[in-house]
C-alpha cells in the first residue's frame, strides 16, 4: 500500500501590494498559491515568526511538517529556519557557505530533495 502526500503552496512575500499583486496576477499565481501574504496587506514582514507561522497555523500543520523555499538567506531562510521550518535557498548564483541546508540553482534540483524529505518524513511516521 503506498501512502499520497498531499501538498498545499502559500505565498509570502514582502513588499508593496500593487507591485506584488500585479507580478501575481501576471504570473496567474492566485490559482497554485493558498494563502498568499503580501507583507503590506498583513502588518507582517519576513523574517518576522508570525508571518511564516500564519499559513502553518490555518493548515493545522506543524512547522517541521512545512518546507519553505525562498530566494533571501536572511528573510527567507534564516526566518523560516527559525520557526521550526525545513528552507531550500534558491539562487541564480553559486553560494558559498549557505545558510540553508539545502540549496538550488536550478528549479530541477528540487525534485531529488523532496523525495529526500518525503523519505524521512514518511520513516519517522
Amino acid at each position: 500500500m503506498t501512502k499520497t502526500v498531499s501538498s498545499r503552496l502559500g505565498l509570502i512575500t514582502n513588499g508593496r501590494s500593487d507591485l506584488q499583486r500585479s507580478v501575481i496576477a501576471h504570473h496567474q499565481l492566485q490559482t497554485f498559491f493558498d494563502p498568499i501574504l503580501i507583507s503590506e496587506e498583513v502588518g507582517l514582514a519576513k523574517p518576522e515568526p508570525a508571518l511564516f507561522l500564519r499559513p502553518v497555523q490555518d493548515w493545522g500543520l506543524t512547522p517541521e511538517q512545512v518546507l519553505f523555499i525562498g530566494d533571501h538567506p536572511l528573510h527567507d531562510i534564516k526566518g523560516a529556519e527559525a520557526v521550526g521550518m525545513t528552507a531550500v535557498l534558491k539562487s541564480n548564483q553559486p553560494v558559498v557557505n549557505s545558510p540553508s541546508s539545502y540549496t538550488v540553482n536550478d528549479w530541477s534540483e528540487l525534485e531529488p530533495i523532496l523525495i529526500k524529505l518525503n523519505s524521512e518524513r514518511r520513516s519517522r511516521s
